[in-house]
């Protein structure tokens, strides 16, 4: 069966084991989801990836952090961001901040 229009990955996890999963064709549109996030028009394949021995789950996990903390960095300090890729262990965001620094005293106000 088809995952209902407006479900989200959390709400449907729980799939029936031995199912075979369908073959992907030429015309696939892979989207990466965040789990929470509704999903929008039919689906015919949902692929759980698992952050523990999957690369790719964790280069999307860095990548959505990098967003994260770069979107922090502007709210409170007013950072330009420039560069933020995920790496093999985590990530990294440069930004500008003209003539301020990031000290540690700021790390909780970002952690938040």
């Amino acid at each position: 069966d088809r995952v209902q229009d407006g479900s989200a990955g959390a709400d449907i996890m729980e799939l029936e084991e031995g199912q075979e999963e369908e073959e992907e064709s030429s015309s696939d549109k892979s989207m990466l989801w965040d789990m929470t996030r509704p999903l929008v028009g039919p689906v015919e394949k949902l692929e759980f990836l698992k952050f523990a021995n999957d690369p790719e789950a964790k280069t999307v996990f860095w990548h959505s952090s990098s967003h994260i903390m770069g979107e922090a960095l502007e709210r409170l300090f007013g950072n330009k961001l420039t560069v933020g890729p995920p790496l093999a262990n985590g990530f990294f965001y440069d930004s500008y901040m003209g003539k301020d620094n990031l000290r540690e005293d700021d790390y909780k106000a970002v952690e938040q």
